[in-house]
């Protein structure tokens, strides 16, 4: 099972980039296909252009749900999203966060 490592700076995870967490411009919730079940899947898109997915089933998920709305101001905390977005359906995807113009450099 792939582990990820937190600072107060960024994360990282075996296999990928570390990124900052100045660099996340938007974060999103769906369900995704995890084997023969669903999983919560969020997806952090990046400045670059690029996005990572985390997945429930990913050791230190729940640390991480528990720590973005530490380190991305105006992030939602969990149980502002979380139910809705485990809940829903694979079609739909939950915009939590969008990075405002005066934080994104």
């Amino acid at each position: 099972m792939e582990a990820m490592t937190f600072t107060a700076v960024g994360m990282s995870m075996p296999g990928a980039p570390s990124l900052l967490w100045t660099d996340v411009v938007a974060v999103s919730a769906m369900r995704r296909a995890d084997g023969d079940a669903e999983a919560l899947t969020l997806r952090l898109q990046l400045r670059d252009g690029q996005s990572v997915e985390v997945s429930e089933g990913m050791t230190g998920f729940t640390h991480l749900v528990g720590m973005l709305p530490e380190v991305l101001p105006g992030f939602p905390e969990q149980n502002e999203w979380f139910y809705e977005a485990a809940e829903g359906d694979s079609t739909s995807e939950h915009l939590l966060y969008e990075a405002s113009s005066e934080s994104a450099h």
